[in-house]
């Protein structure tokens, strides 16, 4: 199953990143794919796509 964690900020991705990091041993998630773009308000936008 992949879960698809959409466009978030870039603080959301990097905590979202450090959860998956952190709980990988006990749940087996995989941070599988991590793309930042800007977008034209000069915010980051992270998609995260992790192996469940």
């Amino acid at each position: 199953m992949v879960l698809v964690a959409g466009a978030t900020t870039h603080l959301g991705a990097a905590t979202m990143a450090y959860l998956l990091k952190t709980h990988q041993p006990t749940t087996g998630w995989c941070l599988q794919e991590t793309k930042t773009k800007q977008d034209a308000n000069g915010r980051h936008k992270t998609k995260v796509r992790a192996n469940i």
